[in-house]
């Protein structure tokens, strides 16, 4: 009998190839696609460049388990049940398998048979495969099956992975594991603050007094030209990346944790998104224990493009950590966020890839805007509105075009998938895992572009919630700021000395707010005729110095709400914008729950409540 060598199945494959069937010819005539489904199917395969499979399935023309029986019978492969693992499978190694999308089924007589979406993907893995086996057979299955069996055998590394994903020098990791020192810590401040108190009641509280009165004055000098900035034209002197592909294939993941009521409506919404579906997936991350969000989405009859990704059991149970896990499994040229109550705007990812295409290649990321669709359910809701309008409309923009580093949003995020890869992913530990992402990728040499784009979001607008959601942006501030001034000489070296203080006045003014308000109050109390003892030995000109400051600090902020609100077609909401000041009273409840849980628990991630007001456009 004569040896079956490798050069010989070259050839055999090569042989088979020219002969195979038309993938089209075979579909119409098992009558699995209509002749008017398959025209419709091949303009955009030709015009994309997609294979016309993928653009069948993600038209709804074709269902994909007999998308890949048709190609097993063209590839004269068998079809891979993908049942049990075969030893191979751990030799071969975690890596290897999720890096080339294959799985290993079977070994027989040192034959190893590879299930593989593709004969190129196959090839590659078979010429990187040649030094370990002698003959490799392929057997065929849809990347979807060959990812859920990967995810169910290698569970417990990919979850040790997700949460150590980025190293510990960049990590807050540490943090959280030295609870006793942090409290230790905590309690030493506290009592160095009240000695200090005791001894020298009047200079500490000049020291503590003068330091918010700079920090907020810092605060609205930075807003100031911030805004001055944004309204300046661009230049328009970069060079645009020429590298950037004119259809990049777009992994949209959405987290998801207890949204069951939520789900349906998000497939309603991200279905409106007009890019072309063959070059999408939407990820809906799930945790493994989160069984009535994962039932809610099994009646949710959901597209093609969309798919489920458990993330298994593990600690901690944040966003970042099950963003590690799911982005193993996306094919994406661009990783895109979004949040459970999300609606961006039809054309949101068409402006993504235009803004990439516009920008140098150093542009990683490009941050989308957001805006509430209820901003009159009451005034909470008002506030919040012209709040985020002030931040995305003004702030951000004017950040970004002064070349500072920009905290991120937690949604409506674009990121290029090698820069993603290039920063270990988000750092599992860290409750606002958007800011600091944006902070190194800062470092790095990156940098982020925003558009004008909208995403429509739910407001928070009662009380209690909003302290607990702002509570968790505080707190991962604090932890953000911790991690990275950890080493200040590289923190200095990799921002420079503009960034380095704009990222000092951003972080401290947000931290610090809910300690240095208290402190402000009193120059008002003293212009409104309130005697206090404090103001008994100042004189009169500094008092009217910091008042003139104040009013002026005061009247930027208006100026800057009323410019957001502008952009935001939200003028409606300009007579409200006096009533801020007692809006940010709330971020002081926030703040002291933020510090307590930055010591007591810096991991505990707060959940938002979603669902309780419909869209604008709930269509």
């Amino acid at each position: 009998m004569n040896q079956i060598t490798p050069q010989f199945l070259t050839y055999a494959r090569q042989k088979a190839k020219s002969d195979r069937p038309k993938l089209g010819h075979m579909l119409i005539e098992q009558g699995d696609v209509s002749v008017r489904d398959m025209l419709t199917s091949l303009v955009q395969h030709k015009t994309l460049d997609v294979p016309l499979g993928q653009v069948l399935v993600s038209q709804g023309s074709l269902d994909e388990t007999r998308l890949y029986d048709a190609l097993a019978r063209q590839w004269d492969h068998p079809r891979s049940k993908l049942g049990i693992f075969a030893p191979a499978a751990d030799t071969i190694g975690r890596e290897f398998c999720l890096g080339h999308g294959v799985v290993p089924t079977g070994l027989r007589n040192g034959v190893l048979e590879l299930t593989a979406p593709s004969p190129q993907v196959f090839a590659k893995a078979e010429e990187d495969l040649q030094d370990l086996y002698g003959l490799i057979t392929m057997a065929v299955a849809s990347p979807r099956e060959i990812q859920g069996v990967l995810a169910a055998h290698f569970a417990h590394d990919l979850a040790g992975d997700a949460a150590m994903r980025l190293p510990e020098p960049l990590s807050c990791r540490r943090m959280s594991e030295n609870g006793r020192r942090r409290i230790a810590s905590a309690l030493a401040v506290l009592g160095l603050l009240a000695l200090a108190f005791v001894a020298y009641p009047a200079a500490t509280l000049l020291i503590l007094t003068c330091t918010a009165i700079g920090l907020a004055l810092s605060s609205t000098i930075l807003k100031a030209v911030a805004m001055i900035a944004g309204l300046r034209p661009p230049r328009g002197t970069d060079q645009p990346d020429p590298d950037f592909p004119d259809h990049p294939v777009f992994s949209i993941m959405v987290p998801l944790h207890r949204e069951k009521d939520i789900a349906p409506a998000l497939v309603k919404r991200l279905s409106r998104l007009s890019y072309p579906k063959s070059l999408l997936e939407v990820v809906l991350v799930v945790e493994e224990n989160d069984t009535e969000t994962a039932h809610s989405l099994q009646s949710a009859d959901l597209p093609s493009w969309m798919r489920v990704i458990l993330v298994p059991e593990g600690q901690p149970k944040t966003k970042p950590r099950a963003l590690n896990h799911a982005i193993r499994f996306c094919r994406g040229d661009v990783i895109g966020i979004y949040d459970a109550e999300d609606a961006p705007d039809s054309d949101q990812l068409e402006r993504v890839v235009a803004k990439f295409r516009a920008s140098p290649a150093h542009v990683a990321c490009v941050q989308g805007i957001l805006q509430f669709y209820n901003p009159t359910d009451n005034w909470l809701a008002r506030c919040f509105t012209m709040d985020y309008a002030a931040w995305f409309r003004v702030i951000l923009p004017g950040i970004s075009r002064l070349g500072l580093p920009v905290p991120l949003g937690g949604t409506t995020l674009f990121l290029k998938r090698n820069a993603v890869d290039a920063m270990f992913g988000w750092d599992a530990h860290n409750v606002t895992e958007d800011a600091d992402l944006g902070l190194r990728l800062h470092r790095a040499g990156y940098r982020t572009a925003l558009i004008t784009s909208v995403t429509g979001e739910e407001a928070n607008c009662r009380a209690w919630p909003w302290v607990k959601q702002r509570s968790r942006w505080i707190k991962g501030y604090m932890v953000t700021y911790w991690a990275h001034m950890r080493r200040p000489v590289a923190l200095y070296r990799d921002l420079g000395f503009a960034g380095f203080l704009g990222m000092q006045v951003l972080f401290l003014s947000t931290i610090l707010h809910f300690i240095a308000a208290p402190l402000l109050w009193a120059f008002w109390l003293a212009f409104l005729g309130v005697s206090h003892p404090y103001f008994t030995d100042m004189p009169d000109v500094v008092i009217s110095a910091v008042g003139v400051a104040f009013i002026t600090a005061e009247l930027i902020g208006l100026a800057i709400f009323a410019t957001a609100l502008g952009k935001a077609g939200r003028s409606f909401l300009t007579p409200w914008a006096p009533t801020m000041m007692f809006y940010f009273l709330l971020m002081i409840p926030a703040g002291v729950k933020a510090a307590w849980e930055f010591v007591t628990a810096p991991v505990y991630w707060d959940k938002t409540e979603h669902g309780h007001s419909l869209p604008e456009d709930p269509a």
